[in-house]
């Protein structure tokens, strides 16, 4: 678990547990990159072979593999090869249309996939936010305040975020391991939005007298609620494959059922039509469709009655006789036809009130729009089954009838109707196949059909005044038109884009249906009356007869009416886009909303819309930042990915040169959710999600995610890593290997170390992500050795920063990893680790350097202790404290004297060569910042906490490379003339500007002397001391150095070894000082007159 901190980084600082049994172990070998003795001091990939960063991902120049080692020169450099002048490059980058960065070659794709600017402005801008201005880390880290040790082994717990964040990620886990399936995972999604907008409304409740908190709360649910319909959408689209679904097979049995019926010939209206749907591809999306509008408002009721049965009361409950119209039945038999200004009705037959365009009386008209409001919302949920119950329960059993006319669950039932319709009874189903055979195949479902349309027009007369919402008349109308197929009757209706959509939908399926089932067959009623022979019967003629034909032509079978079927669209997508469709203007008019405009671009089988439109909603335009809330993103986010896995879109090629925009897209969204993620703190769910990234995206998003890291805590680092090398193990998709993520962190710390950017202090803290894991020990001993050496160099102009780095790399970050084993253990423990030959090498030069950086720590802090104790009293010390303050003096000076004059650095490093070996080449080339003053108090410790290296002004840059190339050439001259001695200087260009990148070249065939001479020169420039110069360059502030370790370590020795004889000196003299000996330390002498010693020779001493 996280552990409990009082200050920004955490824990009280200790001081750290020293090394012990600190005898060397030799040298077998170096395996650097490069075998020759080169130096190749470069800080940032544009140099030299380049590594990942970035930047250069993001512009297309990622690793041919994206598990190549980092050093493999994937892509140019910023400079060229060593032996091609700078000016060459530019002009090759230029005539090949490059940017002088890529070197002009490789393949150029869609911009919107490698454009580096849209990738860190937009996406990455909020984590970016927090960064220097001058391109530094992020600011946080001047406040890192990481403890001086680390608990080994310690792992934070990660954070999971808002409570959405966490469930959707535990669905998202499922998913990815096989415990639940798409379909499924899509279903808790819409769930995990419900409960928690029912979460919030209950406790919005309590929040009444504090309107704004109520807003926000009520506004919250209210967009879960729509997020959950775009959810339980995709489902029914796209989480049932069955063809069968949503309409089932119409009967009972299911299938066998409706084997056996066509086996026997006697398929009853609801098999057939559950056929066409099943058959008929576009009419089981419109089916699938409407389902999903009925299930929404099914749920919505479903909601309701859970909440008033919380409150204690009963949702839409109705009295007996509520349905009776008892108070109208008084007054008439009172005699009393009247009610205020409007004439009541006279009769009290079901239909009288349409027939006599009449009103009940106002308590019986008060009853009936309850009623029929229920009656509105059962139909529109598609609960004809429950319609018809209430209509029972409340004393209107003939309205029960006349809803049932086309079946017990409806005419098609869908969805959970479909369902309870095919679990039931087989005899449910006699009677309707009784009256098929008896009346023929299509008479009894038209003649219910017409005579439901007549029953809404006469209801849509009446004109007695509503209550609240619409009247009573208005909802009958609605109810029997929706029955009908008679879209003029329901819309006056509908009061939400959901109603509207629902009715637009649900009459254009129920009218193609009934014109399918009508061309398969008709019938005619035995004992049909001749229309002639009515239309002379009836008095007045006119509408009558209009009716009366209508129904005469269904009593053969004829439906649908023309009249019925012209107000309808085309073709059920024309709902969402035909703008001349009055009708369906209030449809067109919701997909404003981001959500609505989602669900029709689902519905309508576009899957880049959807993409494009959540990356309109989410992400921010050109150059801007998001502006989108947290649950926008993670709803994205989590759409892509079900996209995908429902197969709505198709797996991605995973392939890093083939451009899919819909995949880019995708990818853009989750990435998008990442940055927020790792922006807010919910760093567990990083790894998961980013295991449906391309590796080009996912190791640039990691990149970001490792630098956030690096500022904080090592246990939090050492969580995430640990949590992405289990996701990336697992996961069985995509493009993700094991052990992906010690990839991604050699890539990481190899990036950082080549960088200018995050300064001595970052670098030595980003090399814990290859000290987590001890399979990661031989990367993690051989960085740090390398990082060490370059350390070393840059004690010349920067030894505060440049030690506390070092002591932080080895105490910080070794100490509490992995690689604290085999950096405390003795020779004999070693020996028994049986280590490979290289990385004993690098063990024990790391266990070299942990002295060196150990005593110059040591020293830096005597020179504070001595410097308080004797200022303002000189010698004039009280006895015990002069008596404790010599003995420290005089133990440091013999640890330090000891250290150079057993020369056991030197023989490490130097004995290790082969006199015989020959390289065609010894080369150095070192990045560097010139200086030509030393830095302010403020400046060093700036960079000491954790700040960039400082970089040349654009205008200062050409002349500082003209002083150095002057100088290089000028010592040159003055050398004793060994063969091929020679060197070139080089400046930065775009993120490298302000950069010097100095090579120093001799040639191998010369064996040690050509080391001894490109370290010698290398050292004396960075020194600012190069012999036979006319002008001083100042000091170089090694930033990076690569090449042969030998001949890196010989330059770092050449500085190292003055740097330590001098401070013996003054610890010798301090020591005698205070009272000791005046033999105490006196081979110093020799030591600071021999300096570095020669190669091959013992030290002085």
């Amino acid at each position: 678990g996280a552990v409990a901190r009082d200050h920004p980084g955490g824990g009280e600082p200790q001081d750290a547990e020293p090394f012990d049994q600190r005898t060397p172990v030799p040298f077998s070998g170096f395996d650097d990159a490069g075998g020759s003795a080169e130096m190749d001091m470069t800080s940032n990939p544009l140099f030299g072979d380049a590594a990942f960063t970035p930047a250069s991902a993001a512009r297309g120049e990622y690793l041919n593999s994206a598990y190549e080692s980092p050093g493999a020169a994937a892509f140019g450099s910023a400079f060229g090869s060593p032996a091609q002048p700078w000016s060459d490059t530019q002009a090759g980058a230029q005539a090949t249309g490059g940017n002088g960065l890529d070197g002009g070659g490789g393949f150029d794709p869609d911009p919107r996939l490698f454009d580096v600017e849209a990738e860190v402005q937009q996406i990455l801008a909020p984590l970016y936010s927090s960064r220097d201005p001058t391109g530094g880390p992020p600011t946080a880290y001047a406040a890192m305040g990481v403890p001086e040790t680390e608990q080994v082994g310690e792992v934070a717990e990660l954070r999971l975020g808002s409570p959405e964040d966490a469930a959707f990620s535990e669905v998202l886990g499922a998913l990815m391991q096989q415990q639940c399936s798409a379909a499924e995972a899509v279903r808790s999604y819409a769930d995990v939005c419900r409960r928690r907008a029912q979460e919030l409304r209950t406790a919005a409740a309590g929040q009444m007298q504090r309107a704004t908190r109520y807003m926000a709360m009520r506004d919250e649910a209210n967009a879960l609620d729509d997020e959950a319909a775009t959810w339980l959408l995709l489902w029914h689209l796209a989480g049932d494959k069955d063809a069968r679904f949503p309409a089932g097979w119409g009967a009972a049995g299911g299938a066998q059922g409706l084997e056996d019926a066509r086996t026997t010939g006697r398929t009853t209206i609801h098999q057939r039509a559950a056929s066409i749907i099943a058959e008929d591809e576009k009419i089981n999306k419109a089916a699938r469709v409407v389902a999903w509008l009925e299930a929404l408002a099914g749920e919505a009721m479903d909601v309701e009655a859970a909440l008033m049965a919380a409150s204690g009361a009963t949702a839409a409950r109705f009295g007996a006789t509520e349905g009776v119209w008892a108070e109208t039945r008084i007054r008439l038999d009172a005699g009393v036809l009247r009610h205020g200004d409007q004439q009541l009705v006279s009769e009290l037959d079901p239909d009288a009130p349409g027939r006599q365009r009449r009103p009940l009386y106002s308590e019986n008209t008060a009853d009936e729009e309850r009623i029929l409001g229920r009656l509105w919302r059962l139909v529109r949920a598609g609960r004809i089954a429950e319609a018809q119950a209430l209509c029972r329960d409340c004393g209107q059993p003939w309205r029960a009838a006349s809803l049932g006319g086309g079946g017990q669950w409806g005419p098609t039932p869908l969805g959970a109707a479909a369902a309870a319709a095919d679990a039931a009874d087989a005899h449910v189903f006699e009677d309707e196949l009784a009256d098929q055979v008896v009346r023929g195949d299509m008479v009894p479902r038209a003649l219910w059909r017409c005579a439901a349309l007549h029953a809404a027009e006469a209801a849509g007369a009446t004109t007695e005044p509503a209550r609240q919402g619409p009247s009573a008349g208005t909802l009958e109308a609605a109810v029997y038109g929706a029955l009908a197929g008679s879209l003029a009757s329901v819309l006056p209706a509908c009061q939400r884009w959901e109603d509207t959509t629902w009715a637009l939908l649900r009459c254009w399926l129920d009218t193609t249906i009934d014109h399918r089932l009508s061309q398969g067959g008709q019938g005619e009623a035995e004992g049909g009356l001749d229309v002639d022979l009515v239309a002379a019967a009836v008095p007045g003629g006119g509408g009558k007869i209009n009716i009366i034909q209508e129904l005469l032509g269904a009593q053969r079978g004829t439906w649908p009416l023309p009249r019925v079927m012209a107000r309808l669209p085309r073709n059920f997508t024309d709902v969402f886009t035909d703008e001349t469709a009055a009708d369906a203007a209030p449809v067109r008019a919701a997909l404003g909303a981001p959500q609505r405009a989602l669900q029709a671009a689902l519905v309508l089988g576009r899957p880049q819309d959807v993409a494009d439109r959540l990356v309109a909603w989410v992400l921010p335009a050109e150059g801007g930042r998001p502006t989108s809330t947290p649950a926008a993103m993670r709803f994205a986010a989590h759409f892509a990915l079900a996209l995908r896995a429902t197969g709505v879109v198709p797996e991605p090629s995973w392939s890093e040169d083939q451009y899919d925009p819909l995949q880019e897209a995708l990818g853009e969204l989750v990435q998008a959710y990442i940055v927020h993620a790792m922006s807010s703190g919910a760093t567990s769910l990083v790894p998961q999600l980013a295991c449906h990234l391309r590796a080009g995206r996912r190791h640039l998003t990691y990149s970001i995610f490792a630098e956030q890291l690096t500022a904080g805590p090592f246990p939090d680092a050492a969580a995430a890593f640990a949590e992405a090398d289990s996701w990336f193990s697992r996961w069985q998709g995509g493009d993700v290997l094991p052990g992906e993520a010690l990839v991604i962190a050699n890539q990481v710390t190899e990036a950082t170390r080549r960088s200018p950017a995050g300064g001595p202090a970052f670098r030595a803290q980003a090399a814990r992500w290859l000290a987590f894991v001890e399979e990661s020990l031989p990367e993690a001993v051989a960085h740090a050795a390398l990082l060490l050496r370059e350390l070393a160099l840059g004690l010349a102009a920067a030894p505060d920063p440049s030690a506390a780095a070092a002591w932080a790399l080895l105490h910080q970050v070794l100490a509490a990893g992995a690689p604290r084993q085999v950096l405390v253990a003795s020779p004999e423990q070693l020996d028994a680790l049986n280590l490979p030959p290289s990385v004993a090498a690098h063990v024990a030069e790391v266990r070299l350097w942990a002295e060196v950086f150990d005593n110059e720590r040591a020293f830096q802090q005597w020179q504070q202790q001595h410097a308080a104790a004797v200022e303002g009293r000189g010698s004039a010390l009280a006895e015990g404290e002069g008596a404790a303050l010599r003995a420290a003096t005089t133990q440091l000076l013999f640890t330090i004297t000891s250290f150079l004059s057993e020369g056991r650095f030197e023989a490490a490093v130097l004995g290790n060569q082969d006199p015989e070996a020959e390289e065609p080449a010894v080369m150095l080339t070192a990045m560097a910042a010139a200086l030509v003053a030393p830095q302010s108090d403020a400046e060093v410790a700036a960079l000491a906490a954790g700040e960039a290296y400082p970089v040349l002004a654009t205008d200062d840059a050409p002349e500082a490379r003209r002083v150095v190339s002057d100088s290089l050439r000028a010592a040159i001259a003055a050398s004793p003339g060994l063969p091929g001695l020679e060197a070139e200087v080089r400046s930065g260009q775009e993120e490298a500007a302000g950069l010097l990148s100095v090579s120093i070249r001799a040639d191998g065939r010369a064996g040690q002397a050509a080391v001894d001479a490109v370290a010698a020169t290398a050292a004396a420039l960075i020194k600012g001391s190069l012999p036979g110069t006319a002008e001083s360059a100042g000091l170089l502030w090694v930033v990076n150095a690569t090449g042969s370790p030998a001949c890196v370590t010989q330059a770092a020795w050449r500085i190292l070894a003055p740097r330590i004889a001098l401070q013996a000196a003054e610890l010798r003299q301090a020591a005698v000082a205070l009272g000791a000996s005046r033999e105490e330390g006196s081979e110093v002498a020799l030591l600071v007159a021999g300096g570095a010693p020669p190669a091959g020779e013992p030290p002085p001493g």
